[in-house]
């Protein structure tokens, strides 16, 4: 997703949104490439190693809303956690109001049915457990 963000590389001040954030590894990304992010998860954990980094990120449901004004990002960024929520035309509607107009939202989900992931399945693992035991989340 980050080959998308290169048409803004020489835009400064820019403002990004990390869904999802987890520790934060993509909310560090965006303010290596210049955004100013703000990061939110669910999890209070993982909010807590963000801060410890010093990230400006905070817990928060996305089945709630997001806690932020209208039309302030520049950027929303949720990496793998649409298929999470519980109302992901909420996400999407919550994603537009606090969006500027004209700006962008970029989302994955990942692919399950892909051979590996199935057979991680097969044997009792999930997918993303990779990714956490490396997150250490």
């Amino acid at each position: 997703m980050f080959d998308f963000l290169k048409i803004y590389s020489k835009v400064e001040n820019l403002y990004a949104l990390d869904i999802g954030c987890a520790t934060g590894e993509i909310t560090k990304k965006l303010i290596d490439k210049g955004y100013k992010a703000k990061g939110i998860d669910f999890s209070t954990v993982a909010i807590d190693i963000c801060k410890r980094e010093g990230l400006d990120c905070y817990v928060t449901d996305v089945d709630e809303g997001i806690n932020e004004s209208n039309n302030t990002f520049d950027l929303v960024w949720a990496g793998d956690i649409v298929e999470h929520v519980f109302d992901p035309m909420l996400l999407i509607k919550e994603v537009e109001r606090v969006l500027k107009p004209g700006k962008i939202f970029l989302f994955s989900i990942p692919n399950d049915t892909h051979i590996i992931n199935r057979l991680r399945l097969l044997f009792g693992c999930s997918p993303q457990e990779v990714t956490y035991k490396t997150l250490g989340a």
